[in-house]
């Protein structure tokens, strides 16, 4: 049987998760490459600071949440990413 925690602990991975599929549909789209895992950074795929404002520009539009570059501060992976994707939407709610 499960408890209401499981159940948004289920939730907050599932939503993580589509958020980071997400994010890396963006980023092999801005680096022409695929195969980029969660916790891939973006600097050592290649990425440069022009593409990450293009990446981020293109993250702010997807999840309609208002980011800049200084998201980074924590980590330029898709997990990283991801996670301040949520905290941001969730402010929002």
């Amino acid at each position: 049987m499960s408890n209401a925690r499981d159940v948004d602990t289920r939730l907050d991975s599932s939503n993580r998760d589509s958020i980071e599929h997400a994010i890396t549909e963006i980023w092999s789209s801005a680096l022409g490459r695929s195969g980029i895992g969660t916790n891939d950074d973006f600097f050592d795929l290649g990425g440069t600071s022009l593409g990450l404002i293009n990446v981020v520009t293109k993250m702010s539009e997807r999840f309609a949440v208002p980011l800049d570059t200084s998201i980074v501060v924590d980590g330029a992976t898709v997990s990283a990413l991801a996670k301040a994707v949520e905290r941001l939407k969730s402010k929002a709610s």
